[in-house]
């Protein structure tokens, strides 16, 4: 799975420094297995890491594995809002030849795929789009993407997902990332909940039934 090369040895120095370690300031939280490769979302497979540290050690998966995946996650991080840009323009180089590479052929999600839309299926697409509840309230709200972030920020705790028409606690979990694995949505979805108290359920074959997400006392 991991190469036995001085790569590696260079990420667990940085994953075993950093689990013992109380920063103070801002962190992020890795998967110490990518979640590409199999890793799962408990707390023994998570770590919080300095923005600097975490960009270090998903550079050094693409030297240490040979999985595509993880050029495109290192692509990524570097994309849209420009997250991390480095500032040696021989590592932003290679870190763009390696995602090309990895985008070649098979390594593409689109390969062997051919998908023409009509004029009129792509204006109902986008009607549906900006008429959606999630649309709606971040463009009614100039600082959603803040506290978005803020609040996939806040420290990891277990969360009970309860049913709003009998009141019996239908699932508990580690964390957000649990939750969401399990439950078959992403991480935002659960975040919303937690942080407009909003219900979810409508949609997941999991639940069945409108719940709230809560944070376990």
């Amino acid at each position: 799975m991991f190469k036995d090369n001085k790569y590696a040895k260079w990420y667990f120095n940085i994953v075993n420094a950093s689990r013992s370690t109380k920063y103070s300031g801002y962190t992020e939280r890795h998967h110490i297995l990518p979640r590409a490769m199999g890793g799962t979302n408990q707390l023994s497979n998570l770590v919080d890491l300095t923005a600097r540290q975490h960009f270090i050690c998903h550079l050094l998966l693409t030297k240490m594995t040979d999985n595509k995946r993880m050029a495109l996650a290192l692509s990524r991080m570097m994309g849209g809002g420009k997250r991390y840009t480095p500032r040696s323009s021989k590592i932003y180089e290679m870190c763009k030849r390696k995602a090309s590479e990895a985008m070649r052929g098979a390594g593409n999600p689109m390969f062997g795929v051919s998908q023409i839309y009509s004029e009129e299926r792509r204006q109902k697409l986008k009607a549906s789009l900006a008429s959606s509840e999630a649309m709606i309230r971040r463009n009614a709200d100039p600082k959603w993407k803040e506290s978005i972030s803020a609040a996939q920020r806040l420290k990891m705790r277990p969360i009970n997902i309860t049913s709003v028409i009998t009141g019996k606690i239908l699932f508990t979990f580690n964390n957000h990332f649990e939750a969401a694995e399990v439950l078959g949505c992403s991480e935002c979805n659960i975040v919303h909940a937690l942080k407009d108290q909003r219900q979810i359920g409508k949609k997941m074959k999991r639940l069945g039934e409108r719940c709230l997400v809560t944070y376990a006392e």
